[in-house]
């Protein structure tokens, strides 16, 4: 495996992004977008993920150096869109992954993007409404970092809405019981609303980027999921 950087335009941006390249032929990518604090803290998964055969690529959004443009929650599923491309010209299955608000916006590009074969979802909120409502810290997380959110963000964060244009494709959804900053119904409201094909990981114990346990569990459910096995040689 290696990472490989890359530059991605798109309107009004340039993205920076990497690339996690398997040593050997890859047929399925994962798209994979960081939350609100703009930290990546899944390479580890994407690391796995490439030692089994599955291209990663991330990036920092618009607006999160070193990427270029404006931050604008309206445009994240647009912009993992912009970056499955990338994936889908080296012939790749795509799948959409993210982490808190990128969570929400997984789900949001794999119902935009009708060739995505599924999402997965770690500690998604529902919708920027009820995450405010249920946890006053976000607004001024929120505020500080987008300004005043218009109707667009709202509803590119709308992960109900989203999910009833996701059809049949599978997804997972993670979320845990200790989660202190989106809580746990959340995720179960996200779960419910996507229907038999939405697996749902529930933790007992885990903080909001699972840095405090062993991630062993969220990993193999994401392999599950993908149709791939194990941990590499």
């Amino acid at each position: 495996m290696r990472r490989v950087p890359l530059s991605l335009p798109v309107p009004g941006a340039v993205l920076d992004a990497v690339l996690f390249e398997p040593d050997g032929a890859a047929s399925l990518g994962v798209v994979f977008s960081h939350g609100w604090g703009g930290s990546h803290r899944f390479d580890d998964l994407l690391e796995r993920l490439a030692g089994n055969g599955v291209a990663g690529l991330r990036f920092f959004q618009r607006g999160f150096a070193p990427s270029t443009g404006a931050p604008d929650l309206a445009r994240w599923p647009d912009d993992m869109i912009s970056a499955a491309a990338v994936l889908e010209s080296r012939g790749l299955g795509v799948w959409f992954g993210g982490q808190s608000t990128g969570a929400t916006m997984a789900i949001a590009a794999c119902a935009r993007r009708p060739s995505a074969r599924g999402f997965f979802a770690i500690a998604p909120f529902a919708s920027i409404p009820e995450i405010l409502r249920d946890n006053p810290d976000a607004r001024i997380a929120l505020a500080r970092r987008f300004g005043t959110l218009s109707r667009e963000a709202e509803e590119a964060s709308d992960a109900r809405r989203h999910l009833a244009a996701i059809g049949g494709r599978p997804g997972l959804v993670v979320s845990s019981r200790a989660d202190d900053t989106v809580p746990f119904a959340h995720g179960e409201e996200v779960a419910k609303a996507g229907g038999p094909n939405i697996r749902f990981l529930a933790l007992d114990r885990g903080n909001h980027v699972l840095s405090d346990v062993d991630r062993a569990p969220v990993f193999e459910a994401v392999e599950a999921l993908l149709g791939i096995g194990g941990r590499p040689a």
